[in-house]
C-alpha cells in the first residue's frame, strides 16, 4: 500500500486477501479532475451487479471475496464492498475486459455503507474467523465519493522480480 507523491488516496493492494488471486488480476484506477488517473486498488476476482434491493435504478455494488473464508455464520467475507453509478461497458480485448463508473456520491440510507479497508486492515477478528465486510469508511467516502473509476480486469500479467 503506497502514496505516490500528488496522490490523494493510498494505493491499496489488497490481491494478496481476494480469492483466485493466481488466475484473476483486476485494477480499480481513480479520477482526479479530468485526466489525472490514479492506481486505488489492486485486487482478484471481484463482482459488479445491479443492486437488486435498491429502490434507485442504476446503482451497482462492486464487491470482492476475501479469499476462501467464511464468517462465523459460514457466509462468504467480502475484502471490500461499495456503491458505484453510472456503470459504462469500455471494452473486452485479450482477455481483459474494462469497464468505467462513478462512485455513488449518495450514500444517504442506514443500509448505505463504503466498505475500502484502511492500510492497516487485519480481515480476521481474534478468534480467527473472517470478517464479514471492513468498517464503513466515510473518511475515505468523503474524498472520493463522485469520483469517476475504470475497472480493468483480466489474467495477471507477469512480474518483473528485483
Amino acid at each position: 500500500m503506497s502514496v505516490v507523491k500528488g496522490q490523494p488516496v493510498t494505493t491499496l493492494d489488497l490481491r494478496e486477501f481476494c480469492r483466485d488471486r493466481d488466475t484473476v488480476e483486476t485494477t480499480i484506477n481513480i479520477y482526479w479532475g479530468v485526466q489525472q488517473r490514479f492506481k486505488w486498488i489492486e485486487l482478484a476476482q471481484f463482482r459488479l451487479q445491479d443492486r437488486e434491493n435498491s429502490n434507485y435504478p442504476g446503482v451497482w455494488t462492486l464487491d470482492a471475496y476475501l479469499g476462501r473464508k467464511t464468517d462465523r455464520e459460514g457466509d462468504s467475507s467480502f475484502i471490500l464492498s461499495f456503491e458505484v453509478i453510472g456503470v459504462q461497458f469500455d471494452f473486452i480485448r485479450y482477455g481483459y475486459t474494462s469497464v468505467n463508473a462513478f462512485i455513488n456520491p449518495n450514500l444517504d440510507s442506514c443500509y448505505d455503507t463504503f466498505n475500502v479497508p484502511t492500510q492497516d486492515y487485519n480481515p480476521t477478528d481474534e478468534h480467527g474467523d473472517a470478517k464479514y465486510l471492513p468498517e464503513d469508511n466515510r473518511e475515505l467516502y468523503n474524498k472520493v465519493r463522485g469520483k469517476r473509476i475504470s475497472i480493468l480486469t483480466g489474467p495477471p500479467s507477469p512480474r518483473i522480480e528485483d
